[in-house]
């Protein structure tokens, strides 16, 4: 385990720095959006964020295509570039929702701050990953992750909740293309909030060796 943990700094890449680089993006897109939602920012800025995360996503991934010995299942670390570079895309796709029409989203803010604390504590897992590997994977820095991973995954009961109320709401709208906007701004919630669910449980498993 002393090799692996000194095998980055002899030989050459470690995929970690750019991963979590690359999960900052994902975060900061999420981020961006909230204050989209509050006319603070312009849609033009997820597609920076857009561009810059898929230099570091063909980076990750073309340095993984060569051999390598990592300490964790290198197609699992794929699964989370994957999984955070879809997120970035949906999150530019409800900023075009949203520059369609002005929309009625007060009641749908409460929703996305469920998206925008699980994207926070999803963006914290990956900072723990410096401390496993200098630590070798050590059991107790593993069981003090997946604490937190506990504690990201019930959040997905308290927004399903939310998510059920505000779908029952959109029956009592009336204008039909505003109902078809705002039914795509909630599943595309869903999406995001789903896709740090999936990232988190891959991290789960590819932690636990």
């Amino acid at each position: 385990m002393k090799f692996i943990r000194n095998y980055f700094q002899m030989l050459g890449y470690s995929p970690f720095p750019d991963l979590l680089r690359h999960a900052g993006l994902c975060k900061r897109a999420v981020d961006v959006l909230a204050d989209i939602f509050d006319d603070k920012a312009p849609i033009t800025v997820l597609s920076e964020i857009e561009r810059e995360a898929d230099e570091i996503k063909d980076k990750i991934m073309k340095e993984l295509s060569n051999p390598l010995i990592l300490p964790v299942d290198k197609y699992k670390l794929l699964d989370l570039v994957t999984i955070q570079d879809n997120t970035i895309s949906i999150c530019r796709d409800i900023a075009y929702i949203l520059s369609l029409k002005r929309l009625p989203i007060e009641k749908l803010k409460r929703l996305f701050s469920y998206v925008v604390k699980i994207s926070d504590e999803y963006y914290k897992l990956h900072g723990y990953m410096k401390t496993l590997i200098d630590k070798a994977f050590v059991k107790s820095e593993v069981e003090r992750v997946l604490k937190h991973i506990e504690s990201i995954e019930k959040l997905e009961s308290e927004f399903e909740k939310e998510y059920i109320v505000l779908s029952r709401d959109l029956f009592k709208v009336s204008d039909v293309q505003e109902l078809i906007l705002l039914r795509d701004l909630l599943f595309n919630f869903s999406r995001i909030f789903e896709n740090f669910v999936r990232a988190t449980r891959v991290f789960k498993i590819m932690i636990s060796r």
